[in-house]
This record gives structure tokens, sequence and C-alpha cells, in this order.
């Protein structure tokens, strides 16, 4: 995220963040929220003022989030028409009909992958075929064929995962592996965090 961070920053004018700013302020955003935004998806520099008054017209005035609502920098980074349009749809439809009796929230549902959408709120409700097929472009045909090509990797790689984890003496995982992976993890973490803090410095800066 550092390094796309500095790219973003880089390629973008004092004037072009301020004039993005200035869209983001104009449907009601405060300066805490624009750097908070940036910081997680910084790559938000970097698009068209067109597309970002799309997505903020689509995301605050037509589905009514709040810049602080949860899982919004994650929302922001999807295309309307690709990703949230259609899955809006879908589950507004479900919820229409009550089929789904859980109040799944967009954000949550923009996350997953296109398989596993079509698994958990697709495939399995008819009344919503048409309605995805018809927003992605595909067919009702199209998309069962593209969740058992799914379904069959799946269980391919399950079982891929089996034959490795597996010797005739027993499982291959060690106490040593897993202290090991622990460690990676943490490293991992502590890397991430700096960046974070490091950039979050340099957005303080260029972002009164």
């Amino acid at each position: 995220m550092f390094f796309y961070g500095i790219q973003s920053v880089a390629v973008s004018s004092d004037k072009n963040i301020d004039d993005k700013c200035e869209i983001f302020k104009s449907f009601g955003w405060t300066q805490s929220n624009v750097k908070d935004l940036i910081r997680r998806h910084p790559l938000c520099l970097t698009l068209k003022e067109e597309i970002i008054k799309e997505k903020l017209d689509f995301l605050i005035n037509q589905l009514g989030y709040k810049p602080a609502c949860p899982g919004f920098q994650s929302l922001f980074s999807c295309s309307i028409e690709k990703r949230l349009l259609p899955r809006h749809r879908v589950l507004q439809v479900l919820r229409e009909k009550r089929l789904i009796k859980k109040h799944y929230r967009l954000s949550g549902a923009s996350v997953l992958t296109e398989a596993n959408f079509l698994k958990k709120f697709v495939l399995p409700f008819e009344e919503v075929h048409e309605v995805y097929a018809q927003l992605t472009g595909s067919t009702v045909e199209s998309l069962k064929m593209t969740s058992r090509s799914n379904a069959a990797s799946c269980k391919s790689a399950h079982k891929l995962a089996g034959v490795r984890r597996y010797s005739k003496h027993g499982p291959l995982t060690s106490r040593r592996n897993v202290t090991g992976s622990c460690w990676n993890w943490s490293i991992v973490l502590t890397f991430h965090l700096l960046e974070y803090s490091m950039f979050s410095l340099i957005v303080s800066q260029y972002i009164g």
C-alpha cells in the first residue's frame, strides 16, 4: 500500500489533490473523512474527477452510505457497473422477496469473489438469475457453467492440499512449522503497520 500511496501522491499535483478533496467535501465529507479514505485507498487519487463524482453520487445519494460507514473504502474501490450495481440489485430483490433473513450489507457482498457471490446469493434463487445476468451482460446458463467450473477447481485444490499436508507417516505440520508461520505473519503485520504510519504522515502533509 505504501508504494501505491507514494506513487498516487507523486503523480498528482497539489491543485489536483485539492480539487479532488473539494469534490468529496461537496458531498458532505470532512477533511478527516478524506484523509482516512486516502490512507486506506490511495489509488483514489488517480481516479478522474468524473468517476469520483459518479461513485460518491451512487454510494451516498442513491444508496445512503455515509463516509464513516464500515466498509466504505472497499465499496469505493469497486466498479459500479461491474460489481456494485449488480450485487446491490440482487440483495435488494432478495430482501424484497424475503428470501434472505439476515440483512446483508453491500460492503460485505462486494468483497466476495464472483464464484462465492454466485454460490451464496445468485444460483440458489431463481428470482435473481435474470436480474444478475442482465446487469452483468451474461446469461443464466453461463453463470451456472462458471459455478460448476469453480466448484471443480476448488475440489481439485482441496485434494491437492490434502496430498501435500499428509505423508505416509501422518500430518506434515509440526509445531516448528506453526511457530515459524506465526512469526512470519508477525513480521508482515509489523511491516504493514509501519507502512500505514509512514503514509499517514505523508497524507497529513499534503492534505491540511
